[in-house]
């Protein structure tokens, strides 16, 4: 990728990968999700209403914010927005802890928890509170932070860098393949 930029930079031609496509993706999703964040406010504001209550608003409300951070990461990950000169610079904030531990897993945890509270009151006859029911949640959190805390003190070129003459993050080989085993 550094080779294609440098031999376009000597013939003077402009290789950003960022077109008008990009743009219109990330306005459509960010209208979905302000769409979205319309509906989180009336659950919030009617949480009390029976049926709504019974989706647990907060819960859900915690999954709308980790749905936005996975959404936020995919901007700098995929290369849809400029970041040089930005926050989504840092690869390792938005590459590693926003997208993937916040966003990815969050949403997965929030989920996984929601589902195994459902199994508690349906099939197991338990509440949907107390210790018990949170001790897999609190392990699946315990156990992204340590990943995010070894990822944080890896070197960058063992993890994610940011390579500035392509303006984007480069991602390890090594390192996606920690990502996907952590994720499946």
């Amino acid at each position: 990728e550094e080779m294609r930029v440098l031999f376009a930079s000597i013939g003077k031609q402009q290789l950003d990968p960022r077109q008008a496509a990009d743009v219109i993706m990330v306005i459509i999703i960010s209208l979905v999700y302000f769409i979205q964040f319309i509906a989180v406010i009336y659950m919030l504001c009617n949480r009390t209403y029976p049926p709504i209550k019974a989706k647990n608003p907060v819960l859900m409300t915690c999954v709308f914010i980790s749905s936005i951070m996975w959404f936020t990461g995919d901007i700098q990950a995929n290369g849809h927005a400029p970041l040089k000169g930005t926050p989504l610079q840092h690869c390792k904030a938005f590459g590693v802890w926003v997208r993937v531990l916040l966003g990815v897993c969050g949403m997965s945890a929030l989920i996984g928890l929601r589902s195994y509270g459902l199994y508690r009151v349906f099939c197991r006859n338990l509440a949907y509170r107390g210790l018990g029911f949170y001790i897999p949640f609190i392990i699946a959190s315990a156990c992204m932070v340590v990943y995010g805390i070894v990822l944080q003190a890896l070197p960058d070129n063992v993890t994610v860098e940011y390579k500035e003459l392509v303006d984007l993050c480069y991602y390890n080989d090594k390192y996606k393949a920690s990502l996907y085993a952590l994720l499946w």
